[in-house]
């Protein structure tokens, strides 16, 4: 029998509970069986001292309450004319790309990504540098769909003159070189165009498939002999190293590079010591180098293997594991000589001329991890990303360190590597994340202490600065792509002083205004207006 004088009492008594419940802890979703009136049941519920907060469907008799006490949650169910009762709970918010092929690249979920892009998806660093991994293969697709805007741009350079205008020893390298053919012209192949699209795919723009990082720049350098390596390898560590000692200004801010080759045989890296010396080189500059071991079911420790088994510190080798977590049955394996396992065997991505596909091996998991160390410079962190560039050798042996202790303990894999585990990004990026928040924070939040107006702007940009500073400050302003359009730089400022920075004639869009001062940096968005 429905008495709604009554009903109506007990929900004002309902509603009075709830304003002197001293505490509630939680949020139940009560689901009534169908033709049972909510009305009547208000007794049994002030009794279980559940308060009314609203109905969340009326077609299925779902209510919302808060639990004050009373009975345990399980027994509530038990109640008569309830249907169940289940806990309310916070939704995770998962970040995952648009790209049709996404549901076919297994691997990236195992990695963890879509926590860690959560925080970052890649591409520029929290101090505003652009990020970019070298993908040394053997030829791409430069004008894929899926890959053309990612493709690293050498802006010391004009395409297609005929000059060497960056002085650099190669004639329009534009957009990388091709050392086999020594030539600014990469020809298409399979296994190149494959290797980058997972390290770097364009993510999120309704095409193909999603690379590890969404929007990075990938400098191509086609190789064939041990030779091209060694060439591309100079290339690489040249471009760092210009980054570095100019602030940014030119050069290329590479911080890994991909090896998904190696030896034609099982061979130690002493019977190759300059290759060992190369990525030395490269990693004294801030590049580490993500290697795929061989493909065969051997123990480099006892037959070697090169380059996954050489000793530089900057090196991180992987075996492939299939999704199922086994090691691939082709791969390769070593308790001293191979790290880590990575996703490899069924991965999805770019082919060349706007198609995609299958590849696997071990050639596919370098490339997984070359863009996860990609991913990791990424992370919201201003004074650890300024470090790169001061300290580049230091701050490459951190993202390694954070890879090798962030895996996921694999028991395939316990005996068979270094770590015992699989590759998690997200593991790695909460270390990364611990590592920022112990940091010193007194210069960087003096450093903070400047004020940007207005923006969105259309003409001029104020910064105005709330303390004297007697180190010399460099202002530079780049767009979208990466490219530097507005730079100066200060010997002193006072406190209360405002510089004036002129954004007359530029495109309207998004810009970066990177602040870098000693050997610290900050990074800010600002939007110019039509």
């Amino acid at each position: 029998m429905r008495v709604y004088g009554i009903a109506l009492f007990l929900l004002l008594c309902t509603l009075g509970f709830r304003a002197d419940a001293p505490h509630l802890p939680q949020r139940l979703l009560v689901q009534l069986a169908e033709g049972v009136d909510l009305a009547d049941c208000f007794p049994l519920f002030l009794r279980d001292e559940l308060v009314y907060v609203k109905t969340l469907s009326k077609r299925l008799n779902v209510h919302l309450f808060e639990h004050a006490g009373g009975r345990p949650v399980e027994a509530l169910a038990a109640t008569a004319g309830v249907k169940g009762v289940f806990r309310d709970e916070e939704l995770e918010f998962r970040v995952k790309p648009d790209d049709p092929g996404y549901s076919r690249q297994w691997g990236l979920e195992r990695m963890g990504l879509p926590e860690v892009w959560e925080t970052t998806t890649g591409g520029i660093t929290a101090g505003g540098d652009t990020l970019v991994l070298a993908i040394v293969d053997s030829g791409f697709d430069t004008d894929h769909e899926d890959m053309a805007a990612q493709v690293w741009i050498n802006r010391g350079e004009v395409p297609g003159n005929g000059k060497d205008d960056d002085n650099n020893g190669y004639v329009d390298d534009y957009r990388g070189w091709s050392f086999d053919t020594d030539s600014p012209v990469h020809l298409p192949d399979n296994h190149g165009q494959s290797v980058a699209g997972i390290a770097g795919a364009s993510g999120d723009n309704g095409l193909g498939v999603c690379g590890v990082n969404w929007n990075i720049r990938l400098m191509v350098l086609s190789v064939g002999t041990i030779a091209d390596v060694i060439s591309a390898y100079d290339y690489i560590s040249v471009q760092r190293d210009l980054y570095n000692r100019t602030g940014g200004s030119e050069g290329a801010f590479v911080v890994a590079t991909n090896a998904s080759f190696g030896v034609n045989r099982n061979a130690f890296c002493s019977e190759f010591p300059v290759w060992n010396e190369m990525m030395d080189a490269m990693g004294a500059v801030g590049v580490l180098t993500a290697a795929g071991t061989s493909n065969r079911n051997v123990d480099i420790d006892v037959v070697g293997d090169t380059p996954s088994g050489c000793p530089s510190d900057y090196v991180i080798s992987t075996l492939n594991i299939t999704a199922s977590g086994q090691k691939g049955p082709t791969s390769s394996f070593g308790k001293t000589g191979v790290d880590l396992g990575s996703p490899g065997d069924g991965s999805y991505t770019t082919k060349p001329f706007d198609q995609y596909g299958t590849f696997g091996q071990n050639s596919a998991a370098a490339p997984h991890l070359t863009g996860a160390i990609g991913l990791l410079y990424a992370l919201p962190c201003t004074g650890w990303s300024a470090r790169a560039l001061t300290h580049p050798a230091e701050t490459a042996l951190e993202v390694k360190d954070w890879i090798l202790r962030g895996v996921t303990p694999n028991a395939n894999l316990s005996a068979i590597t270094v770590t015992g585990g699989e590759l998690d990004v997200s593991g790695s990026l909460r270390l990364a994340m611990e590592a920022c928040s112990t940091t010193t924070s007194g210069e960087v939040e003096e450093f903070a202490k400047i004020e940007f107006f207005p923006n969105p702007t259309k003409e001029m940009l104020h910064i105005r600065f709330f303390a004297q500073r007697l180190t010399p400050l460099d202002l530079s302003l780049f767009d979208s792509e990466g490219r530097l359009v507005r730079s100066l730089q200060l010997d002193e400022h006072g406190a209360g002083e405002i510089l004036r920075l002129s954004t007359e004639g530029m495109q309207p869009g998004l810009y970066v205004l990177v602040l870098r001062e000693a050997g610290r940096s900050r990074a800010e968005k600002v939007i110019i207006l039509p």
